[in-house]
């Protein structure tokens, strides 16, 4: 993920840092609060900027409603979503700051799964928050997961030393819990399964980016076996394993407003799943891009072994080795560029869309944490799920980038995959615009 931690998406600057300042005014009254706000302001004011943009957005009227029925101003409206979606690491987690001086991050995953002291760490009983200040290069494979974590990355990477001695992936979960946000894992290389991870728990990955891993079995970013993944609003891009590119899966998986681009799958006899292997687990993907993938044998973007996998909204289109194979469910307004592969024949689905129509961009920046594919000028993704149906929701709905997903172009309308045509994420405010008062 891109390294852009010095701003906060909001575009009304000026009203959002007097919302802010007056939440914290209101704040120094409760003292519960005022403790909350000064040991994790940062974390809250990015997630209090976020709600308060949400609310905004919405129309006056939805607006009112919200706020009579909470008895609550837009400001604190926005605080107590900010609060509420941190709850459980606030009410139960310690955070361990992780700088990789005081506290490295292998001793504060051992400090966080013991519930002890390891050299500058300390973790609890309870989940643990790891902190990261700052990048993190590794030259030795860090210890496994096994209890409840939340790394928050706060937009910086953790990447396996080119020049290390050994090979080892970056992050594995063993029995744990691990909730990965605002993070780029790359440069991992194992010469078994999980480049990038492996995991046989529960894993969620954020707003974070898996990218240029590689395992010489399954699964170069990802491998889930048993487990349960969740991967929301994040890029999987330019991992290569023999098998699973991108994703390996034997347990359960969603994906949702998430890229997945520019893996492979190189096995000569049996490289499949490019993009994505399932194998006899369950997979769904929404709102999702999957492009640009590669499998030597079949899959290119979705392989399908023996599970069930059931996609919508989703551009499955342009890659290597055919676009899907098995047997795939539609839910509806799907991409296919071939006629067949996917079996996209459900409602608003489109088959057969040439890479000329379908007119998708470069991964590339374009303006959220994650890299993404563009919709360009006449793409035929571009408004064609109607407000209500499938998620595509006035006022709520946003991409990958967090950018509003209808009354863009026309009124009531979403985009097929994972970017919204001619919509904006928030722009930039710093940190600086709120002064010292934002802890």
């Amino acid at each position: 993920m891109k390294e852009q931690q010095k701003s906060l998406p909001y575009s009304y600057e000026a009203e959002v840092v007097a919302a802010w300042r007056e939440q914290l005014a209101e704040a120094a009254e409760n003292p519960w609060l005022a403790s909350v706000l000064l040991e994790h302001g940062e974390r809250i004011l990015r997630r209090f900027v976020h709600f308060y943009q949400q609310l905004r957005s919405l129309s006056r009227r939805a607006r009112r409603h919200i706020q009579r029925k909470l008895a609550l101003g837009l400001g604190a409206a926005a605080l107590l979503l900010a609060l509420s979606s941190i709850q459980a690491p606030l009410a139960f987690a310690d955070t361990i700051t992780v700088d990789e001086s005081s506290c490295t991050l292998a001793d504060a995953i051992t400090a966080a799964n013991n519930g002890g002291t390891v050299e500058g760490c300390t973790g609890s009983a309870g989940p643990d928050m790891l902190d990261i200040t700052n990048a993190i290069t590794l030259t030795a494979a860090l210890p496994a997961i096994t209890t409840e974590i939340t790394i928050e990355g706060n937009g910086h990477t953790i990447v396996r030393d080119s020049d290390a001695a050994t090979q080892f992936r970056i992050l594995s979960v063993t029995t744990g819990d691990l909730t990965l946000n605002e993070a780029t894992i790359s440069g991992g290389v194992t010469n078994s399964s999980g480049g990038g991870i492996y995991s046989t728990g529960t894993l969620t990955v954020t707003n974070s980016t898996i990218s240029g891993n590689s395992s010489s079995q399954k699964g170069g970013g990802i491998y889930n076996l048993q487990g349960t993944l969740t991967v929301q609003d994040s890029t999987i891009s330019g991992n290569t394993a023999d098998s699973g590119g991108g994703i390996y899966n034997d347990g359960t998986l969603t994906v949702t407003n998430s890229t997945i681009s520019g893996n492979s799958a190189t096995d000569a006899l049996g490289g499949s799943g490019g993009g994505v292997y399932n194998v006899s687990g369950a997979l769904t993907i929404t709102n999702s891009t999957i492009s640009g993938n590669t499998a030597s044998l079949q899959g290119g973007g979705v392989y399908n072994y023996d599970g069930t996998v059931n996609i919508q909204n989703t551009i499955v289109a342009g890659n290597t080795g055919g676009n899907c194979s098995g047997t795939i469910t539609s839910g509806g307004y799907n991409i296919e560029s071939d006629t067949s592969s996917c079996g996209f024949t459900g409602t608003g689905d489109q088959q057969n869309v040439s890479s000329g129509n379908l007119n998708l961009g470069t991964l590339q920046d374009n303006d959220g944490p994650t890299y993404t594919h563009a919709l360009l000028t006449g793409s035929a993704a571009i408004d064609k799920i109607t407000d209500g149906v499938n998620g595509c929701v006035a006022g709520t709905s946003v991409d990958q980038r967090g950018a509003p997903r209808v009354l863009v172009n026309g009124p009531g309308v979403c985009d097929v995959g994972a970017y919204e045509y001619g919509s904006d994420p928030p722009t930039a405010v710093t940190l600086a615009s709120f002064g010292a008062e934002t802890v």
